[in-house]
């Protein structure tokens, strides 16, 4: 399950997944990074920021394109204004549908690496270089 960390002026949002991990789905199978609804509408969705520290909407999650974390772990990185003064709440407000809907897309990423893992050695096998 992800974590949210508090040091100093920041909040750092630190997925269970790696990034290499994240951007593996994006590049062959995006879909399990998504949430949807019935009629297939989108309703979140986890990718990578084009650069910067990565960030939160009301219907994505984009974390850092790099991470320094020392699992790999992907993360998002966001100041806590000067104004705040219960920190715990502004937390929770500002990342509490992003933390739900995070957490039921972590629960398929695993299977789904080890799916596009399997697919991918298989497919290695049958190509044939001349």
């Amino acid at each position: 399950m992800s974590k949210i960390i508090v040091s100093g002026s920041a909040i750092v949002l630190k997925s269970d997944a790696t990034l290499e991990n994240i951007q593996k789905l994006l590049k062959y199978r995006p879909a399990a990074l998504e949430l949807r609804g019935e009629k297939d509408e989108l309703l979140y969705k986890v990718g990578v920021a084009g650069d910067g520290n990565g960030s939160v909407t009301p219907k994505a999650l984009y974390f850092s394109p790099k991470t320094f974390d020392a699992e790999k772990l992907a993360t998002i990185t966001m100041e806590i204004p000067g104004t705040v003064t219960n920190v715990k709440d502004y937390v929770a407000d500002l990342l509490g549908t992003a933390y739900e809907q995070l957490t039921k897309i972590e629960a398929n990423i695993a299977k789904a690496v080890t799916e596009v893992d399997k697919f991918k050695a298989d497919m290695m096998e049958r190509i044939t270089l001349q």
